[in-house]
Formats: structure tokens, sequence, C-alpha cells
């Protein structure tokens, strides 16, 4: 039985072309990440490869200065992610987000989620 699934899975893998999925739409996301999170101002520093990626936010980007761990800052990012569809770990100041290699232009791009709406949850 377990022969069976791991054998289904790897069909899937191959025939769906996960593998080259995830390089292509890894390259997509982190491009688009760096554009569009990069500059602002919470954000110290962007990076990651393929569809694994980490954003570091500062309290004040210019003296490098993080956010002090009561105010749990990493946390309320992670619930706001999560109430817009993005699944995130919120370990100390750095920012995690894993995604699935099933994972597609759109939703790498940003204008998947609850909202749909790009770069919206930015602006509030």
């Amino acid at each position: 039985m377990g022969a069976a699934a791991a054998m289904a899975n790897l069909d899937i893998l191959l025939g769906e072309d996960l593998i080259g999925n995830a390089a292509r739409t890894g390259a997509y996301m982190q491009a688009a990440l760096r554009e569009r999170v990069a500059g602002l101002p919470l954000v110290g520093d962007v990076r990651g490869v393929g569809l694994v990626a980490g954003i570091q936010l500062m309290a004040d980007r210019a003296s490098r200065r993080p956010f002090d761990a009561t105010q749990k800052v990493s946390q309320q990012v992670a619930a706001r992610c999560l109430d817009d569809g993005l699944i995130v770990r919120a370990p100390g100041g750095a920012r995690r987000r894993a995604l699935a290699a099933a994972l597609h232009h759109a939703g790498a791009g940003g204008s998947g989620g609850r909202r749909g709406r790009e770069g919206d949850s930015r602006r509030r």
C-alpha cells in the first residue's frame, strides 16, 4: 500500500512537472517579492531561493534596529498573512514564506489570496 502511494506521488510529481514548475515559479516569486517588498520602510532584507523566502522586518531600516520582541510584530504579520490565505512562520524577527511546488505565477506574484488585489495589504 505504501509503495503504491509513493508511486502515485511520483507519477504526479513527474507528470505535472512540479519540479520544473517550482524552479520557474520560484524565480518569478523571488523577483516579484524583491520588487514589491524590498523598498518598504519596515523591511530590512529580502532573501531566498526558489519558493522559500525570508523577509526581515525592522523597526528602523536606516539603523537596522529590530522590533522589540514584546511587540510581537512577526506574529501579527503572520496572522494577517494567514487571513489573506498565505501560510508563513514567525520565528523572531524574520518572515519565512514557504509555498507548495504546485503554486503558479498568479499566486507567486501576489495576486492570489482572499483579497486578490495586488498590494492591498501593504497599504493598511
